[in-house]
């Protein structure tokens, strides 16, 4: 397997949710996945964007003859507008299952050295009449060229 980065994970991560189609019709074509730099994403007025927070990465058990296996924390932190309160959960429930497919399907050989993906959960955020907030949580392995063997 090959080597790879959290760069390259994160542009990868950025462009496949930026892909999807959202699997539930509200707004499927009007509203697509727009991505925020983290520093803007409070002021993100888009009915469906995101943003990715992520922890430092660390070694954990594993060495390859040509990197050692890291893990870190990759979080999507979603914002919508405008999605009625009548359907707020189907559309963060489909979403969820969305976005959970489309980061699994980066694993090797899409993104070469990226070898898990786990989903660890999801936290809802701030909910009120015309936005809400929820938090995907994926843990991310992946093998990291370290030149320490």
């Amino acid at each position: 397997m090959l080597t790879t980065t959290t760069q390259t994970i994160r542009a990868a991560v950025i462009e496949a949710v930026r892909a999807i189609v959202p699997r539930h019709e509200h707004l499927r074509d009007s509203c697509r996945w727009t991505y925020l730099q983290p520093e803007v994403f409070a002021a993100g007025a888009q009915c469906r964007h995101y943003t990715i927070e992520e922890s430092v990465a660390r070694p954990v058990w594993g060495q390859y003859s040509n990197g050692e296996l890291y893990e870190y924390r990759l979080e999507l932190r979603v914002g919508y507008a405008a999605v009625p309160l009548t359907i707020l959960a189907d559309v963060l429930s489909l979403d969820g299952v969305d976005l959970r497919q489309a980061i699994d399907d980066l694993r090797d050989p899409t993104v070469a050295g990226l070898s898990d993906v786990i989903f660890t959960g999801a936290e809802p955020g701030r909910v009120d009449n015309d936005s809400a907030e929820v938090v995907y949580m994926f843990a991310l392995r992946y093998l990291q060229e370290t030149g320490l063997h």
